[in-house]
């Protein structure tokens, strides 16, 4: 057995993964008719076949996902596509969709890929403007953690995480970094999404992928 220049085993343990693929993908295409809820559950299937290569059979998938796809696995499934240059499989997810991404979401990803025909198709249909509502410049960044330092360090936590997530969408590394020893730790209860890790991995999703959200 010996691996090609692209790094795939060739020889009888490549054909038995191929097996097991098959094996596994016909199981997930059998299960998706019975559950009828289409998207959540069809498109990381879609993602695993272009994962694979098989990119007839991906199609093929897609193509049978009818109505309104829903954030939880369309924003990822998009945020992907747009990363590896997939435009026409990005396009393909927001046809039927409607109101199913908020804060701006989808007008993020398609101006930071410089998708501005999709952005306008989309603002349209989302009776949204094209034109991203005004983001706090380095002057308001300063004005908004001058107010928190007014408040009583109890009431602190909630709007400094903010303030960070804010300057992560401004691609504001030194002020994230600064405000992030300014958030507790999480205590024995659990986390929450105002603690230093929480804040610390949506900002680094933010200034990696454009969008704090699950990554594909």
């Amino acid at each position: 057995m010996r691996a090609d220049g692209h790094g795939v085993m060739q020889g009888p343990a490549h054909a038995g993964d191929t097996e097991r693929a098959d094996r596994w993908f016909r199981s997930a295409r059998e299960a998706l008719r019975e559950l009828r809820d289409g998207w959540d559950h069809r498109l990381p299937v879609v993602w695993a076949l272009l994962e694979c290569g098989r990119e007839d059979e991906a199609r093929a998938l897609l193509a049978e996902a009818t109505g309104d796809p829903g954030g939880t696995a369309g924003v990822p499934f998009v945020a992907h596509a747009l990363r590896k240059g997939r435009v026409d499989l990005a396009e393909r997810i927001l046809r039927d969709a409607e109101d199913w991404f908020h804060d701006w979401t989808v007008v993020a990803l398609l101006r930071k890929h410089g998708q501005d025909d999709l952005l306008r198709d989309w603002a349209e249909r989302n009776n949204l403007a094209a034109d991203e509502p005004g983001v706090p410049a380095d002057e308001d960044l300063a004005r908004r953690y001058a107010e928190i330092t007014q408040i009583p360090p109890a009431k602190r936590q909630v709007p400094t995480a903010d303030l960070l997530i804010q300057a992560a969408r401004q691609h504001r590394l030194d002020a994230v970094l600064a405000l992030l020893p300014k958030l507790p730790m999480p205590t024995y209860a659990g986390m929450s999404s105002h603690d230093r890790p929480f804040a610390a991995f949506s900002a680094l999703r933010i200034v990696t992928t454009g969008i704090d959200h699950e990554t594909w």
